[in-house]
């Protein structure tokens, strides 16, 4: 369709909405560390009667000339929720999928935006949490403080903010220290960019960096190739959209690609540790001993020794931007700053000591590029030759890390970064300190942080088999 043959008029757009002329097509956003669907985002299409199939492209630039563009993104965030709604009802596994739906530059001029968006969701009862508003980094160029006032109005309602565009402009830089985002979406720009110099690469990586520095989430639109996607997810991305995974899709479409891509049962690897290093639901995530094998008596025996001698290696996959750890654990030496479970990221580390000195227990995230670099909880250090049941989940979209003992909560921790990019899992050890000294069993690893009941759960269910 010719942009210049189509009537863009008041007229013509009501009708069409009135028409359901104007419909929303989903494009997924891919969870690229574990092959899950993450979330989407919302298009908008026309499909007309007079003119056919009509691409945003050739209507919304003329849109955005007038307040029309409020009206159709109000119609598409209605659809939305309408949709949301309809998954709930029916009990669908996906039905709590974040769906990220933009809106114009226009909106901030209108007193009344926040109560419009938050009544049409109050309408149908969709959690503020589950819609993200995505708005393009080029509207802070004009009225930047009030838009930030916005901004900052609905993150306080609990809806998401998802900067769009993200390098396109001119403000990226200056604005991110005073707008209350989420989530930074790499624009395409760079995306095409991967590969072709050891400068873009730099360019990319640092982005991406920066984003997660400050806490918010990544997301890289326009990924087509494989090279793509594995080069940005190696910088710390993994989030993924684009036709890599798939085109827009229409709702019904979406659904059939939902129903086979969002977790229905998130994954978890279960290591028992009773007489050899096999993950018994996933054998081909299997632990290997650092150097020579250890023994196992109820448990696998970890007789201390210099910086990861005598550690066990987990495959780096089975960790998750959300993760949760729960293992027992019954010390024998008071090893200063042993580590018992020990993540190592490209920036940064996590790890367990269950003992540092005569009144802590500490479990620590490290971030090395942070301006607050150390994130711990602090704890009584545990009792020796005495089985500890210990858990520790982190939730990647919160920000949120919590640790519990005998499946009580112990204490939490807000703000912590997500530090990409895995390197190592040690069991029984890490690379600053000797190693630990004592028995472990029973080492689960899920890829999304549990629920306090499912902690206490899992507590009870696993006393019984020690």
């Amino acid at each position: 369709m010719q942009p210049d043959l189509l009537e863009i008029t008041t007229s013509t757009i009501m009708e069409g909405i009135s028409q359901g002329e104007f419909v929303p097509y989903l494009q997924p956003q891919m969870d690229a560390s574990i092959g899950s669907l993450w979330g989407a985002e919302a298009l908008v299409r026309w499909i007309s009667p007079k003119y056919g199939f009509i691409m945003p492209g050739d209507f919304i630039p003329q849109l955005e000339k007038t307040d029309l563009i409020c009206k159709i993104d109000y119609y598409i965030f209605e659809e939305i929720c309408k949709l949301k709604r309809k998954w709930k009802n029916e009990n669908l596994h996906y039905a709590e999928l974040a769906i990220s739906i933009n809106m114009s530059r226009r909106h901030f001029d209108d007193p009344d935006f926040v109560d419009t968006i938050v009544n049409i969701a109050r309408k149908y009862d969709i959690p503020f949490y589950e819609l993200d508003l995505e708005i393009t980094e080029n509207i802070f160029l004009e009225n930047m403080e009030h838009i930030c006032d916005v901004v900052k109005s609905f993150h306080e309602l609990g809806f998401q903010i998802s900067i769009d565009d993200f390098g396109s402009g001119y403000s990226s830089l200056g604005m991110l220290k005073d707008v209350d985002a989420d989530c930074l979406k790499l624009d395409k720009t760079f995306i095409d960019m991967t590969g072709s110099t050891q400068k873009a690469n730099a360019i990319i990586r640092n982005v991406i960096s920066m984003g997660l520095d400050l806490h918010m989430k990544v997301i890289s639109e326009g990924v087509e190739t494989e090279s793509q996607k594995n080069l940005i997810t190696t910088f710390g991305c993994e989030i993924i959209q684009g036709y890599y995974y798939s085109k827009p899709l229409p709702v019904d479409e979406f659904e059939a690609f939902a129903m086979k891509y969002a977790n229905t049962k998130v994954e978890h690897y279960l290591w028992p540790l009773t007489s050899d290093l096999c993950c018994t639901n996933h054998p081909e995530y299997n632990g290997c001993f650092k150097d020579e094998p250890l023994t196992f008596d109820s448990g696998i025996l970890f007789p201390s020794g210099k910086e990861m001698e005598h550690t066990v290696l987990l495959p780096n996959t089975v960790v998750s931007p959300s993760y949760t750890v729960s293992f027992w654990i019954n010390p024998m030496k008071k090893n200063r700053w042993a580590s018992a479970f020990f993540i190592r990221y490209r920036f940064g580390f996590m790890g367990f000591c269950p003992y540092v000195d005569p009144l802590r227990a500490v479990f620590r995230i490290a971030d090395d590029k942070g301006e607050e670099q150390w994130h711990d909880i602090a704890i009584p250090p545990l009792e020796l030759n005495t089985w500890t049941h210990i858990a520790i989940t982190m939730d990647a979209a919160s920000h949120v890390s919590r640790l519990y003992i005998n499946g009580e909560l112990q204490q939490f921790l807000f703000s912590v970064p997500v530090l990409g990019c895995v390197e190592k899992v040690v069991l029984g050890g890490d690379y600053y300190q000797n190693s630990f000294c004592g028995r472990i069993r029973q080492l689960r690893i899920a890829q999304k942080a549990d629920l306090p009941e499912v902690i206490q759960k899992l507590y009870k269910n696993s006393k019984i088999s020690l």
